[in-house]
């Protein structure tokens, strides 16, 4: 029998989300947003977000701060120059409304 010594996992620093190991679902929802933003552009308009299902931005944030040893959350990167945010208003948000 032989032991093969893992490899330790990848750190992360940058404020690219694109840049992280994500699931494969969760690279299928940004490929859906990326159709919806190439779709938005034959209307000259831009996404100003990225919004995520609760489950869905728990879980990304915490493969960020994982793979980034706690200095970045998901708060804190961007997808393709936009902010991640939840579905979930946040009590600023609700003031806006």
């Amino acid at each position: 029998m032989s032991t093969k010594a893992k490899a330790p996992p990848v750190v992360v620093r940058s404020r690219n989300l694109s840049e992280y190991r994500l699931t494969k679902k969760h690279q299928a929802i940004f490929q859906r947003w990326k159709d919806m933003r190439a779709y938005m552009k034959l209307a000259n308009r831009e996404p100003q977000c990225v919004r995520l299902s609760p489950a869905d931005y728990k879980d990304i944030d915490a493969a960020v701060c994982a793979q980034s040893e706690g200095v970045f959350s998901l708060a804190t990167v961007k997808y393709e120059g936009v902010p991640v945010l939840s579905a979930e208003l946040s009590p600023q948000e609700s003031l806006l409304s």
